[in-house]
């Protein structure tokens, strides 16, 4: 992983890995859902897995899953990460529609912050107002970069960035998933503690996708979501956060400084350092066909199992290609 991360450019591991477009469409084959594309505003995409023709569950309860894909900025979605927004189940719910954001993926000068949090603003938007979704069904995930975006995006939804419209939201989201979040992109990577273990990411890679995504934008609260002021963390619309991160991760300091403003600021927290885990070990245990025991996963999966409800629908599986 280290040798891929730092060998290749961003426009050659965008070259070698299937668009986020694909592995969705390739998901949906797999398992029958409905696949549904909307363009959105600051040519952002959404893929809407499961549900009917329209995107819309066809299950009552209903839930919807927003899901923001780490990679740096500069990499499409992994076909674990779809497995990540089921839970790592066998085979999707019936009563839970997906939802995963194309980004635009930083290259060269292109796709520079702040568009993935204008992308990311217009799905929301489009979610609560032309679908007619209430905030309440949603759960919004992310890892790494992805969890900086929908930290990003938290603030924003409370106090507004100037560059990027605002959004009129009424209500809670149900919840929000942040996993080994990437938060201090501005930290030089030689104050990064190193680890005992090999983690899956390098300093220097960091410091590369960092300057990349940011092209010289000074520190704002939402690309540095650990400079907001603290109120801003005391009025987060969600109604329950869960927090993991591994013990043995370079970002593991950005992880417990975000664990310790949550904890004081935000009741309905669960933070969680994993021992002897490194960067998103569950999505890596996955990717790596390491097939060991994971905590994390094991903590992650309770939790959605809570969130997305008791009882499991099981989606009807349907003829021919889903696109």
């Amino acid at each position: 992983m280290r040798l891929y991360q730092g060998r290749l450019t961003p426009v050659q591991i965008q070259n070698l890995l299937p668009s986020t477009g694909k592995t969705c469409g390739r998901f949906a084959r797999k398992h029958g859902l409905v696949h549904r594309v909307v363009e959105l505003d600051y040519g952002g995409v959404v893929h809407q897995l499961g549900g009917d023709a329209t995107g819309l569950s066809t299950s009552d309860p209903v839930r919807h899953v927003v899901l923001f894909h780490g990679g740096g900025y500069m990499a499409p979605a992994l076909g674990r990460h779809l497995e990540l927004a089921i839970g790592f189940a066998d085979r999707p719910r019936g009563d839970v529609v997906v939802h995963m954001l194309q980004y635009g993926l930083v290259s060269g000068h292109t796709n520079r912050y702040p568009v993935q949090l204008q992308q990311a603003t217009s799905l929301i938007h489009h979610l609560l107002h032309m679908q007619n979704i209430d905030p309440s069904q949603i759960i919004l995930l992310g890892d790494s970069a992805g969890a900086h975006l929908l930290l990003s995006l938290i603030l924003h939804l409370q106090h507004p960035n100037p560059l990027v419209k605002s959004i009129l939201l009424q209500g809670r989201f149900a919840g929000a998933v942040l996993l080994s979040p990437w938060l201090s992109l501005h930290t030089p990577v030689q104050a990064m503690r190193d680890t005992d273990a090999e983690d899956v990411l390098d300093k220097e890679s960091l410091a590369r996708w960092a300057d990349g995504f940011l092209d010289g934008a000074p520190p704002d609260p939402w690309n540095d979501p650990l400079t907001a002021p603290r109120d801003w963390w005391t009025d987060l619309p969600i109604e329950d956060i869960l927090l993991l991160y591994g013990e043995e991760e370079l970002l593991r300091d950005d992880g417990a400084r975000l664990a310790g403003v949550l904890g004081e600021c935000h009741a309905s927290t669960v933070a969680v350092a994993v021992p002897g885990e490194v960067h998103v070990h569950m999505v890596m245990n996955h990717f790596l066909l390491l097939k060991k025991p994971c905590e994390s996963e094991e903590l992650y999966k309770r939790w959605m199992e809570r969130h997305l409800g008791g009882r499991v629908v099981e989606v009807a599986v349907k003829d021919g290609d889903s696109t």
